[in-house]
């Protein structure tokens, strides 16, 4: 198969080249550079909200998959306007994807942070997020419902991922933690919960290769597979 990752120069898309490419005809769209030297070939060097290059290197390229990771992740943005790859770039992906007649599928990544740590969502449309970076991801999923692929296709939510080729801020975090340099200040605990990129990994290609037009059932949570509690002390 021939499969579109855009962001597969991030920390899950290294992850996510290193398993597809066994089987499949790969091409990382990112517009920085991979992180493994060996990944260098299927990579192009696109920034998903300059719609024509976009538009020019989909075309070219005829993917019978999607896998939209591409974002800004990072905590930093005061306002929304400093994630419009979250917005624009989805627009752009979607108007395009809908003009791909061999595409089976497209995976658009969410986050967990539209809704706040603790809270327990009601259905796929209950959101309730702290952080500029969250409302963007909201405003992703609702771009997507609002402009439905007419091929079939999902919405992934990650939690905090770590495992190979992760950076900031989860591996400062664990490496803190790691060395017993975590001090958790206060009485109140909180519980931090992470997922190995290996399951994630494996979620991704089930979610993939897996029919999902139930539109009840289009936004996937990637499992939860590790948790830490934080209680006042320093972390051992």
């Amino acid at each position: 198969m021939k499969i579109i990752i855009t962001g597969g120069s991030g920390f899950i898309g290294t992850n996510l080249i290193e398993k597809l490419v066994i089987d499949h005809e790969i091409l990382n769209i990112d517009n920085r550079k991979p992180q493994k030297n060996g990944l260098y070939p299927y990579w192009q060097n696109v920034d998903i909200n300059d719609f024509k290059s976009l538009q020019q290197k989909i075309n070219d390229f005829e993917p019978d998959y999607i896998i939209h990771l591409a974002a800004r992740t990072d905590l930093d943005g005061c306002s929304i306007e400093d994630y419009d790859a979250n917005i624009l770039g989805v627009k752009n992906l979607l108007r395009i994807a809908n003009q791909q007649k061999s595409l089976k599928k497209i995976i658009i990544t969410s986050s967990m942070l539209v809704c706040h740590g603790g809270y327990y969502p009601q259905n796929q449309f209950d959101y309730a997020p702290t952080t500029v970076y969250g409302e963007s991801k909201v405003k992703t999923e609702e771009i997507v419902w609002n402009n439905k692929p007419q091929c079939d296709w999902a919405i992934i939510r990650p939690t905090s991922i770590w495992g190979p080729w992760f950076g900031v801020p989860y591996k400062n975090f664990f490496e803190m933690i790691i060395g017993k340099k975590y001090f958790h200040i206060g009485n109140k605990g909180c519980t931090k919960t992470y997922g190995y990129v290996g399951n994630a990994i494996y979620q991704i290609e089930q979610i993939l290769f897996t029919e999902t037009k139930d539109e009840s059932n289009k936004v996937f949570l990637l499992e939860i597979i590790h948790q830490l509690t934080l209680k006042s002390g320093v972390m051992k």
